[in-house]
């Protein structure tokens, strides 16, 4: 398992989802991307499969946030900051138990 794959497990663990959510790395135009399919059951952050360790920490974070407001789209508003600064201390904390 990658220190990528463990730190999705860590904010999967740290902060639960309603809906069912997958997290994959694929080549892709955009660093990440945050979709909601399958008659709105499942939640998908997709992140690009090249980016190194930081940026795609940093992308899957931001993605983060847009998972946690999709029932109350508002790019960027108040749920997205409240989650992705959750993830930033779920990195925190990860970082902390020395991952």
């Amino acid at each position: 398992m990658t220190r990528f794959d463990r730190f999705v497990a860590h904010l999967k663990a740290s902060q639960p989802f309603r809906r069912r959510l997958v997290v994959r790395r694929v080549a892709m135009g955009l660093d990440g991307n945050t979709t909601l399919s399958g008659s709105f059951r499942t939640i998908t952050i997709s992140i690009h499969k090249n980016l190194p360790f930081d940026r795609a920490r940093d992308a899957l974070v931001h993605e983060w946030g847009h998972a946690a407001e999709l029932d109350d789209w508002e790019p960027h508003g108040e749920v997205w900051g409240k989650h992705q600064a959750l993830a930033y201390r779920a990195w925190e904390e990860f970082w902390e138990a020395g991952n």
